[in-house]
């Protein structure tokens, strides 16, 4: 039987649905799969400790705004990888997610199988570019589409396998939507970035506001800055951190998920945008060229450009129940054919 290594030694908490899609798409190949996880994935995920070859100490955690210390503390992670696992009794070692510094460092292993969740990043920093150039001579990269895979393309990287982000199960919750609602359509904004030109050009429009108003639509955006926030009384902000009972009850009684990401977010994928096929929501997109695969989601364009495509987009979505979410969970699970 194959014996596959997965190992997420990066802390990313908001990767625990992450983690599980591709642990159990491994699973579902039939191979033997064990873990290197931390505590906190641990803790999160429903395996048992028995598939665990090692679990990370909190100690060696990711800390936001601490660079050094995380490099640091991920040189260390691999070192106690390297010295508590055996390595060499798996036929595939696949990395969860890619620190292009400490893996050409230290790599647990050659020929591994590397997550790589922004391609844009090799744009921004020659060093990185370089580092990653380095570890696509003996490792293969793992992206979730083809416009992130022409990005690896552009800097000289052609070792990579393209392999769907996957959806997470649909979320379960006891809320009824139309039982507590007082008010016509609720669009949510779950994520706490938003791209400003959004803000100023769409949502601050005096006929999006006016529109708005007129169809009752109450739309719920994530906390930010002070200068990006617009006082309506049709706009609604939540905590930028909510617990994740509470996000589910909100995205699941929500009409219309709106995704509206800074300029920033490049290269990579939105997991927001797999909830949404999971959960079957219908969804509004600020245009954005790192956000066009979701087109092929739905059986309408989902993508917006300015005030005037937002209203009539909502327009639409409000007069015709037809247009939905046509892609299935099963089409964008992820696939591992590619392993030897």
């Amino acid at each position: 039987m194959k014996k596959i290594l997965y190992i997420d030694y990066d802390l990313q908490v908001g990767h625990v649905n992450f983690n599980r899609i591709q642990i159990d798409a491994l699973k579902a190949t039939g191979a033997d799969v064990r873990l290197v996880l931390h505590r906190y994935m641990y803790e999160r995920l429903p395996y048992p400790i028995e598939m665990y070859d090692y679990i990370i100490p909190t100690v060696l955690k990711y800390r936001n705004g601490h660079p050094v210390i995380n490099r640091l503390a991920f040189l260390v992670t691999l070192l106690l990888i390297r010295l508590k696992v055996n390595i060499g009794k798996y036929s595939n070692v696949i990395i969860g997610y890619c620190d292009e510094i400490s893996l050409w460092m230290l790599p647990p292993a050659k020929g591994m199988y590397i997550f790589m969740h922004r391609t844009a990043g090799l744009m921004e920093s020659s060093l990185k570019c370089r580092l990653c150039q380095s570890l696509a001579r003996k490792n293969t990269f793992l992206v979730f589409n083809s416009h992130m895979g022409n990005m690896l393309e552009q800097v000289g990287i052609t070792s990579y396998k393209i392999s769907p982000h996957g959806c997470v199960n649909a979320f379960d919750t006891d809320t009824n939507a139309d039982a507590a609602r007082n008010h016509g359509l609720t669009i949510f904004h779950p994520s706490a970035k938003i791209n400003r030109r959004f803000i100023d050009d769409v949502l601050s429009d005096r006929n999006v506001l006016r529109f708005i108003e007129e169809k009752d639509i109450k739309i719920l955006l994530k906390e930010c800055d002070d200068d990006l926030k617009i006082v309506h009384k049709n706009i609604a902000y939540l905590p930028s951190m909510i617990e994740f009972e509470e996000y589910k009850i909100v995205f699941a009684s929500s009409d219309i998920i709106l995704l509206s990401y800074p300029e920033s977010f490049s290269g990579q994928v939105s997991g927001v945008s797999f909830e949404c096929v999971a959960n079957r929501k219908r969804t509004m997109i600020y245009s954005h060229p790192s956000l066009e695969y979701c087109r092929s989601f739905y059986n309408y364009d989902p993508i917006f450009a300015n005030a005037q495509e937002f209203v009539c987009l909502c327009t639409k979505l409000m007069e015709n129940s037809s247009l939905k979410c046509t892609a299935s969970a099963k089409s964008l699970a992820p696939t591992y054919d590619f392993l030897k």
